[in-house]
């Protein structure tokens, strides 16, 4: 083995270290999961006695696999070793996508490390829900789609059309890879006839249908039976834009979003600075650019979870930024002044964004701010200087500030309400009723800690009504679980009502907020 090959096969090895030694730091950094998260664990707990929820909206994919857990661990900690294989999975694909586009391991190794600190990418590659397993599933397809000539034709078709089902079963945007990789596969077909000189009539469209036939068989056999117990149109995902409004607000976060995504704010500027390189990427591999096009009109209209429905596209996007870098570097200096003021402009629109749409992944910390605003500002002059070596080091430095602050801010989220939900499951006998709408209460007194002699339920206490005796009574409420995580202005005045009597209080501040969380008992 040559020195270079050693190198570089060393650099590897090490980055797959860094990987490991950042998920063990964080793997119990959260508290608690997201209330999406106890839905995925509900829906897994009940497919093993049988049956899926009818409520569930998500596909089935993600909770069939946390069914496989083993006695010997709990679901929390069995889902978060599940999204670490996910995760790791996801993180060597990249690199065997990335090695296809960026020849010059300097670049690739900077480009791992990009991902790695990524702020919404490693932020979800920490949370039980189905972003990160999703995101392999694409890479996967994507990178198979690429590996043209390697495998006989039908078994690369039928075993992209595997994946592509496991992707359609883990979330509904599957379906834009599957037409992404079909629509590929025929504009693959017609570039390479045009180039050729070609004539493209209804007979070479046909053969090329008929090319696709085992992506659909494989693609039917694994969605198949999911689709003829439920009908992906009657789900109440496709509800949820009908709720949102669509104004300069909602297109400033989108835009916002967009701009932080890589936690590099001059990171849009080297890509459009290298036009040709980007259409040059977007060639080599329609499959890859037509599912990012069709993800970002996707989050347009559909902005229910913005940053983290780019977590799919992130690595690619990377791809571009990494290619894009390395020719911007490798280029001599031009337009300094230009490139100084388009930074400067992207990054005082980031800092107006922080103040007036308030987005939880624009950094709310003011100190951190402050210090991510000078490494921001330290990369722009690395970058128009074109010194390398200072740009990797403080880049990665910034993005790793940008993605810990995250993580840092959302660790404690329904600390109050876990905690008390915990402690009733452990120590209440009875009807426990609770007003927490994350599924966290449900989960811990129904799931975790499920015993025969307890039991939780939703109750509302908004109105006062529904906190008189007659009403709880009624309603077999023998405790109370009543928390202000989802509505942080809510009081209890137990002094106006005698017949309930407070058991303990769970009281944290989480980020300058007041979250409390109170166990009542009713008399």
């Amino acid at each position: 083995m040559t020195s270079l090959k050693k190198i570089a096969l060393y650099k590897n090895l090490f980055l797959i270290l860094i990987f490991f030694v950042v998920h063990a730091f964080l793997f119990n950094i959260n508290v608690a999961e997201w209330g999406d998260s106890y839905r995925i664990l509900r829906a897994s707990e009940s497919l093993k006695i049988g049956f899926y929820p009818l409520d569930e909206k998500r596909p089935p994919l993600f909770s069939m696999i946390l069914a496989t857990q083993p006695n010997f661990l709990d679901q929390i900690t069995y889902g978060r070793s599940v999204l670490l294989v996910f995760s790791s999975a996801s993180f060597l694909i990249f690199f065997l996508l990335l090695r296809k586009y960026v020849k010059d391991e300097k670049w690739i190794f900077w480009g791992m490390l990009a991902l790695l600190f990524n702020n919404v990418f490693l932020y979800w590659s920490l949370r039980i829900m189905t972003d990160v397993p999703f995101s392999f599933f694409v890479l996967l397809a994507v990178y198979l789609f690429g590996e043209r000539g390697k495998s006989k034709l039908w078994l690369r078709f039928f075993t992209l059309g595997l994946v592509c089902g496991f992707a359609i079963l883990t979330r509904f945007e599957g379906y834009l890879l599957a037409a992404a990789i079909v629509g590929a596969i025929f504009l693959e077909d017609l570039k390479l006839r045009l180039r050729k000189g070609l004539k493209i009539n209804i007979q070479s469209i046909l053969v090329k249908a008929k090319n696709t036939i085992p992506f659909f068989i494989s693609l039917t056999f694994v969605v198949g039976p999911y689709l003829y117990f439920r009908n992906p149109f009657s789900s109440s995902y496709l509800d949820e834009p009908s709720g949102r409004k669509y104004d300069f607000i909602m297109l400033a976060t989108y835009l916002s979003s967009l701009l932080s995504i890589f936690g590099l704010l001059s990171a849009f500027y080297v890509i459009f600075a290298n036009i040709k390189n980007l259409k040059k990427i977007f060639t080599q591999n329609l499959a890859l650019s037509i599912f990012v096009i069709l993800e970002l009109v996707l989050i347009l209209f559909w902005p229910a979870a913005v940053p983290r429905l780019f977590v799919p596209i992130i690595p690619f996007l990377l791809i571009f930024l990494v290619s894009s870098l390395q020719v911007y570097f490798d280029q001599p200096a031009k337009n300094i002044k230009v490139a100084l003021l388009i930074n400067l402009m992207v990054l005082g629109i980031y800092t107006v964004g922080q103040y007036l749409i308030k987005l939880q992944f624009l950094i709310l910390d003011k100190n951190i701010f402050a210090i991510n605003l000078v490494l921001q500002l330290s990369v722009i002059w690395c970058l128009v200087q074109k010194k390398f070596k200072h740009f990797a080091v403080i880049s990665v430095l910034a993005m790793s500030l940008w993605s810990f602050s995250i993580i840092n801010m959302h660790k404690d989220i329904f600390i109050s309400v876990k905690n008390a939900a915990e402690y009733a499951a452990k120590n209440f006998t009875g009807n426990v009723a609770y007003n927490d709408v994350s599924s966290v209460s449900e989960w811990y007194l129904n799931y975790q800690y499920k015993r025969a002699e307890m039991r939780g339920f939703y109750y509302n206490t908004e109105k006062k009504q529904y906190l008189n005796q007659d009403a709880l009574k009624k309603a077999g409420i023998d405790y109370l679980l009543i928390t202000n995580e989802h509505n942080t202005t809510m009081t209890l005045d137990l002094n106006k009502r005698p017949f309930l009597d407070e058991l303990k209080v769970f009281e944290y501040t989480v980020n300058g907020q007041e979250f409390v969380t109170r166990l009542v008992k009713v008399l």
